[in-house]
């Protein structure tokens, strides 16, 4: 399942480690959710290449079961809306 909020989204991850829409009304706030880092290149864009491997590295750890990205780690403020929302899609294709 996905958790939007203005700014923020968590990907939960499925059993393999692959991010995955869940629909289910069931609760699955457990395990570690954390919020990570956006890398960007040097005219500051998004480094769309180097965010997919930091965010498939920080979900092969052992009790991560979400990625929370776009939250507050402080580049948010940074980032447009199709910015915002082009993280996202990353995280999922992750």
């Amino acid at each position: 399942m996905f958790f939007i909020s203005k700014h923020a989204i968590v990907a939960f991850l499925g059993k393999k480690g692959n991010f995955h829409m869940d629909q289910s009304p069931r609760s699955a706030w457990s395990g570690v959710f954390p919020a990570t880092l956006c890398p960007f290149k040097e005219d500051y864009g998004v480094d769309e290449d180097d965010l997919a491997q930091y965010l498939a590295w920080v979900a092969q750890h052992d009790g991560v079961t979400g990625i929370v990205v776009n939250g507050h780690t402080g580049e948010i403020t940074s980032l447009r809306n199709p910015e915002r929302a082009r993280v996202v899609e990353v995280a999922a294709a992750s």
